[in-house]
């Protein structure tokens, strides 16, 4: 293989930092200022604009149906991005309501890799070594695996325009070390929002080996989740 040709970003839209495509020609391009463009490589041109309205960093991007996205960033959030109406009907966050509120990042959350499921689930992963599995349709399906253990989570939704935000509470406290069963369906509690803090992460990241980087999910012979870890090592859960 060889270079044919380039495609040359404005400057303005900042450092590609993630791609994703759905087996066309069409890729969405995520930068480091929050924007993202869909470009036909075929004609080697840029389509559509997009902006990630709080404007934070595109660290992972994955299609989730035939026109939408799912898409990471450096503040701990996931949205979904309609390519054809341009709006963000959905973002799941780790960070609490109130740092959402007030738009802070804290880079402990940054979201360093998402895999869909079914275009109905997906995992994301990142900085604080925790998967964390998504069901947008039931919501109460949702929760967080850590380094020892898996738990429901409870949520707080907070609409801000066109847009839905379910922030993320203080997770349950791990019950014990034994083998995570991620595909259980635990049922959401109801509790007081707090944002998860840098003890807890820091204490996770020291179990399990490090932010994790990447992450796949495999339906057969059995689902499970692989998760390549910044230390080098890869976990499975099953």
């Amino acid at each position: 293989m060889h270079i044919q040709d380039a495609i040359s970003l404005r400057a303005s839209y900042g450092r590609p930092i993630s791609m994703t495509g759905d087996g066309s020609t069409l890729v969405v391009i995520g930068t480091s200022t929050g924007t993202l463009v869909l470009v036909d490589t075929r004609f080697r041109i840029e389509l559509k604009t997009y902006r990630h309205f709080p404007g934070h960093a595109i660290t992972c991007l994955e299609t989730y149906t035939a026109d939408s996205v799912l898409v990471g960033t450096a503040a701990g959030d996931v949205c979904s991005l309609s390519l054809r109406t341009g709006k963000w009907p959905t973002c799941v966050c780790a960070r609490s309501l109130q740092q959402l509120k007030s738009n802070e990042v804290n880079r402990r959350l940054r979201v360093n890799a998402i895999a869909s499921l079914r275009n109905a689930y997906f995992i994301s992963a990142g900085n604080d070594s925790m998967l964390r599995y998504w069901d947008l349709d039931h919501l109460e399906n949702s929760y967080v695996v850590n380094a020892i253990d898996s738990s429901a989570t409870p949520y707080s939704s907070y609409r801000l325009n066109d847009t839905v935000y379910y922030c993320e509470n203080a997770p349950a406290p791990p019950r014990s070390p034994s083998s995570p069963r991620v595909f259980s369906r635990a049922a959401a509690v109801a509790a007081a929002s707090a944002a998860i803090s840098d003890a807890a992460i820091s204490a996770n990241n020291a179990r399990s080996g490090g932010p994790i980087v990447s992450v796949v999910v495999l339906p057969s012979p059995m689902p499970m989740i692989v998760a390549g870890m910044q230390s080098g090592a890869i976990r499975i859960f099953v």
